[in-house]
């Protein structure tokens, strides 16, 4: 929904301080974090939390790789 980013990351961040092992969380999180200026590196750091915890999960995985070639 428009206009819900910040309830978003609460949400997320709520999920996270019940459960630090959600990897899926960690991704929402970031993908929700970027639409937020100045939060890109904390984006980063959770898509690299995402990968540590499942280090197969594709989605994780390119996000961050395109957070890497799209410059700082």
């Amino acid at each position: 929904m428009p206009g819900r980013t910040k309830d978003a990351i609460g949400e997320f961040e709520a999920a996270l301080r019940l459960k630090p092992d959600f990897a899926q969380a960690h991704y929402c999180l970031a993908i929700v974090l970027l639409r937020e200026p100045g939060r890109r590196a904390e984006s980063k750091e959770h898509l690299e939390q995402a990968l540590k915890l499942r280090p197969d999960f594709e989605p994780a995985r390119k996000a961050l790789e395109r957070l890497g070639r799209a410059g700082p």
